[in-house]
């Protein structure tokens, strides 16, 4: 599938991308994908860098394809957050938010168990009813985006 929201929109072409997606050509230039997803720090960075491949969400996404990563502003210092910035090094003081740092495909979704702690970069509870929106191909930007938009908790769509 390539870039772009389910309905079939997409910002201007930029060079800058080239994903490596089973569906594009090796070379083909893709264009930005309109919808983006809201996801607060260290959780955006882990997903950019490769680490995160399970986006925790409390209900289940139908939504399938390339979104950019758009990193929340609010700050949240909780022990997950804090434990998961310090296993791999980040300080969540210096992060960017209110930007969009990236793009990655959801290519799926599923219920996660504590098994799936590691793909997900923190302890999930046994005791939940979770779900794993899967990321993969993740690309960062070259020069972070200000939403055009008025971004939102989950998805919200951009010019």
């Amino acid at each position: 599938m390539a870039p772009g929201g389910q309905d079939g929109s997409f910002q201007e072409v930029s060079e800058e991308f080239r994903p490596n997606s089973r569906n594009l050509k090796p070379m083909e230039i893709v264009a930005l994908p309109r919808r983006a997803l809201s996801v607060r720090q260290p959780w955006a960075e882990l997903i950019l860098g490769g680490q995160k491949s399970l986006e925790i969400r409390s209900r289940p996404t139908k939504v399938r394809g390339w979104v950019q990563i758009y990193a929340a502003i609010r700050r949240e210092d909780g022990p997950w957050q804090l434990g998961a910035a310090h296993d791999h090094g980040l300080d969540l003081g210096t992060l960017q938010r209110g930007w969009l740092l990236g793009m990655a495909e959801i290519v799926g979704c599923r219920r996660v168990s504590p098994a799936d702690s590691r793909e997900a970069c923190f302890a999930i509870p046994a005791d939940q009813e979770l779900y794993g929106w899967q990321m993969a191909n993740p690309r960062r930007h070259a020069t972070p985006r200000k939403p055009s938009g008025q971004p939102q908790p989950s998805f919200f769509f951009v010019d």
